[in-house]
């Protein structure tokens, strides 16, 4: 594989557990996709006399090492699989001066219009070119507990009612910022639907005002999926509800599904795999009994 990407972790990319946020992550691997996909032949000029867009529509991530603040980091990426209807990037984001790998990704990207975003086939000479750059795919980087099945498209916004967990959501309508020329939502950055309004830092009450009885305990994402299901437009209200579907000793499973307000269909779903992480001690810990009890007032397995 080669690299895609480099860049440094700044202090705008740390978040309150105190190293780089996950979205910064996904951030990164979207713009070595870009580089690589425009080593491909659809650089930017190419895809605007195309009137098309490269959009990651699937993507998984497992996460391996926190980064801190200065962190040199490289990303590396490869193919694991290229046809008219999709092109499967593998990536590995790396800390340059250790060599530790940080995370890996795969990206499942298609070509679209960019006027209707419906889909288009990627030309043959572009499928060739992927094939160029096929890479075996390692176990370390395959799903461990998110699997790549089809997602549901049966969950609605009347469902979800007022299951939110966690970080509460807000709803934002989208305005010309944004959103592309064409009044599309801009996602090419690697933004999720359910956290592109929320600041990198939140401000959170801590473990014991939360009930949790645990001020050192916070919850870091080990793996997570997200499913673009629909690309929102200008002016539409996007509303994300978000449930624990299981609990272990140590992590804990959640998904967010977003929605079109207006019309409570589903726009996207993001699952993610939870660990207890000791703040101080930077490792992972079983969560506190507390803790555990307020996760287990609000499982909902039935929307998995």
């Amino acid at each position: 594989m080669q690299t895609f990407h480099e860049s440094r972790v700044e202090p705008a990319d740390i978040d309150n557990l105190g190293h780089m946020n996950v979205r910064v992550y996904a951030r990164k691997a979207a713009q070595a996709t870009h580089a690589l996909v425009a080593s491909l032949g659809l650089d930017a000029n190419a895809l605007l006399q195309d009137g098309s867009i490269v959009q990651a529509y699937d993507n998984h991530v497992r996460f391996y090492k926190e980064q801190m603040e200065g962190a040199p980091l490289k990303v590396i990426a490869g193919v694991i699989s290229a046809a008219p209807e999709a092109i499967t990037v593998y990536l590995e984001l790396l800390n340059a001066e250790t060599g530790d790998r940080a995370a890996t990704f795969n990206n499942v990207i298609r070509l679209e219009d960019a006027t209707t975003r419906a889909p288009k086939p990627f030309a043959d000479e572009i499928i060739q070119q992927a094939l160029t750059h096929i890479v075996d795919w390692p176990d370390y980087g395959r799903p461990r507990s998110l699997p790549l099945e089809p997602v549901r498209t049966d969950i609605t916004l009347q469902m979800m009612a007022d299951k939110q967990v966690m970080v509460r959501l807000e709803p934002y309508t989208l305005d010309a910022d944004d959103c592309d020329s064409h009044g599309f939502m801009n996602l090419q950055d690697g933004t999720s639907l359910a956290f592109a309004k929320l600041p990198i830092k939140i401000k959170q009450q801590r473990g014991s005002a939360r009930g949790w009885g645990d001020d050192n305990m916070a919850i870091a994402t080990m793996e997570s999926r997200q499913v673009l299901l629909a690309t929102p437009k200008l002016g539409d209200t996007i509303v994300t509800r978000s449930a624990h579907l299981a609990v272990g000793d140590k992590t804990v499973h959640s998904v967010h599904w977003s929605f079109n307000e207006a019309t409570g269909a589903p726009v996207s779903m993001i699952s993610q795999i939870g660990l207890g992480f000791d703040l101080t001690e930077r490792r992972a810990r079983s969560f506190p009994p507390q803790m555990r009890a307020v996760f287990e007032e609000s499982i909902y397995p039935e929307l998995a």
